[in-house]
């Protein structure tokens, strides 16, 4: 994806950063870009930021600026069963055959599986839910009146995703994109790709 325009973007000693707004309002997503090309920056970029008080510290660092950005495409899927955590809590009398659950149905009922599944794709013209810079809302951010300066973002190496809550700074989904380039893209258009086919993780 190639795209010229005001973007929300921060530069520190050990990542580069720019946020794009979703369709949906008060959640964005977030692009970490480390410094350092290597796998141990990655995860310890993730490490530090992936969570709500490090997204805050990005969110509040960052200035509008004139962004030339160049992120490749990919296409992640991420797909867990959750019934062995959920045992491990306590829960395990709803996946028994001794599961009651009377308020639903009189008849017998229980759990046989609970599925977490996150998805997430972007093209070349990026992603439907991107959101037009008209639509930025600016509240709590500062604008850099040196917006004529033009700086290039460009993901030609390991990165992380947020997609977040601009109220909150609360995570809705975190993510490390591993694999770049022609191989990540055969697997991903591949009709029967495997979810194992990959390194990318969410």
């Amino acid at each position: 994806m190639h795209k010229v325009d005001l973007m929300h973007y921060v530069n520190l000693s050990d990542v580069a950063v720019i946020t794009l707004p979703l369709e949906y309002k008060g959640v964005e997503i977030m692009f970490i870009l480390p410094h350092d090309f290597s796998k141990y920056a990655l995860e310890q970029a993730a490490f530090k930021y992936f969570s709500t008080s490090g997204l805050k510290q990005l969110w509040e660092k960052q200035t509008i600026q004139r962004i030339t950005l160049d992120l490749p495409k990919f296409e992640i899927r991420f797909k867990i069963s959750l019934k062995e955590t959920l045992k491990k809590i306590g829960l395990n009398r709803s996946f028994s055959d001794d599961a009651e659950f009377p308020r639903i149905a009189k008849q017998h009922l229980k759990i046989t599986d609970v599925i977490h599944e996150a998805y997430l794709k972007i093209e070349e013209q990026g992603t439907k839910d991107f959101a037009s810079t008209s639509e930025f809302q600016h509240k709590g951010i500062n604008f850099d009146p040196l917006v004529d300066e033009l700086i290039f973002f460009k993901v030609d190496r390991p990165f992380n995703i947020a997609i977040f809550s601009t109220q909150t700074y609360q995570p809705i989904l975190t993510g490390m994109i591993v694999n770049l380039g022609e191989e990540e893209k055969e697997d991903n258009n591949s009709e029967n790709n495997n979810d194992n086919n990959n390194d990318n993780e969410l």
